[in-house]
């Protein structure tokens, strides 16, 4: 084994050895799944911290501190990692032995139009410019709302959107985590709200962000606080638009989502609770009716 390499340069040898090219936001998912692991060992960490001991500790404290999706996220993106260190020999650790996350199936959680209504409502109520991009806050968050519930799209292929693909109402965006396009469609209104954050400052990209992604998070976050609506994440507005669509159309969701696959959809993005029909149940027993009141 060669000399111990840090994990963000272990990202770097990996990005550029990938066979289909690794995407900035697959990047990104890495370096944000060391970055917090690091911040747990309180110190940086290198190729030879891949011990199961160490690992598998982290692990339990994710399952312990962290949502569900989290945990299979970060813990996916590290073994990614640690399997190119032993396969490049940077490391003589297998990754073997490594707690294995419980398979759940869980019901998801979208916000309500009526409640995408009010985070937006309290986006037009956003003062002042992006220090480093000189973008009205309001004009940035309406029209990435805005866009983000007519289309669906995920946030990365939002940020990564540049002004002269919008072509008409109807665009074409290949997606940056299945490599599938996707045909979505946006509305006049949302139309001239990119016009609007596009043309102050004029630039490539329509949403450039200001700072990194996590710094993001926490100002949308703030968003969602301020809004007084149910805890929730950027990828929240594309569950809710998938489910809106879903509502008006039973499996035009999947088409919305631009999955291949039905199962994808149900799993991870339609709350069932807003969707108008009710589950079968069996006929209530005997027993299960109310009493009769006594006759007077």
């Amino acid at each position: 084994m060669g000399n111990p390499i840090s994990l963000y340069a272990l990202i770097d040898r990996y990005a550029e050895n990938h066979e289909e090219g690794l995407s900035k936001g697959a990047k990104d998912q890495l370096r944000w799944a060391v970055g917090a692991w690091q911040r747990w060992a309180g110190k940086p960490l290198t190729t030879d911290d891949f011990q199961r001991e160490t690992f598998n500790g982290y692990v339990d404290w994710l399952k312990e501190n962290r949502a569900a999706d989290t945990v299979r996220t970060r813990r996916g993106n590290l073994l990614t990692l640690w399997r190119f260190a032993f396969e490049e020999g940077l490391t003589d650790n297998a990754p073997r032995k490594i707690r294995r996350l419980k398979k759940r199936r869980t019901i998801p959680t979208a916000w309500t139009p009526e409640e995408v209504d009010h985070l937006l409502e309290m986006a037009d109520q956003a003062t002042g410019r992006f220090a480093t991009t000189q973008i009205p806050r309001d004009v940035f968050w309406r029209s990435l709302i805005l866009t983000a519930w007519d289309s669906a799209l995920r946030l990365g292929d939002l940020l990564a959107l540049e002004r002269t693909a919008i072509v008409g109402e109807k665009i074409v965006v290949r997606q940056s985590k299945t490599g599938d396009d996707v045909l979505v469609m946006l509305r006049p209104q949302t139309l001239a709200e990119i016009e609007r954050c596009c043309a102050d400052p004029p630039r490539r990209l329509i949403w450039p962000l200001w700072c990194r992604r996590d710094q993001f998070y926490v100002a949308f976050g703030r968003l969602v606080s301020d809004a007084k609506i149910r805890p929730g994440t950027f990828k929240w507005i594309r569950r809710a638009s998938i489910t809106a669509v879903e509502r008006q159309q039973r499996g035009a969701g999947t088409q919305h989502a631009g999955h291949r696959t039905r199962a994808v959809t149900e799993a991870n993005y339609i709350d069932p609770r807003q969707l108008d029909e009710d589950r079968p149940q069996p006929p209530p027993l005997k027993r299960q009716a109310p009493d009769e009141p006594p006759a007077t």
